[in-house]
């Protein structure tokens, strides 16, 4: 149990940056990574699932914060996150 952590813990840091910064990651990358190393479908899902969401929706609540500093129009935002 404990050898596990260490390797997740390290794992998700990692995958979280990389979907901060490209928007995919958690899921896409950390699917395949943990069956590899031996984990069940759900025990994968179980895992990556809310970290993946959560890790959206701060990036999405970072992005309404300072929206008024970036000087980026409103429309290609809202476009973008409706595709």
């Amino acid at each position: 149990m404990i050898d596990s952590i260490f390797l997740i813990l390290p794992l998700i840091t990692v995958l979280s940056i990389f979907q901060t910064i490209a928007g995919t990651g958690m899921l896409v990358l950390g699917t395949p990574i943990l069956i590899l190393i031996g984990y069940e479908m759900i025990q994968v899902m179980t895992i990556l699932l809310p970290l993946s969401i959560l890790n959206s929706l701060i990036n999405l609540i970072y992005l309404n914060i300072h929206i008024y500093k970036i000087k980026i129009d409103k429309n290609i935002i809202k476009n973008f996150f409706l595709f």
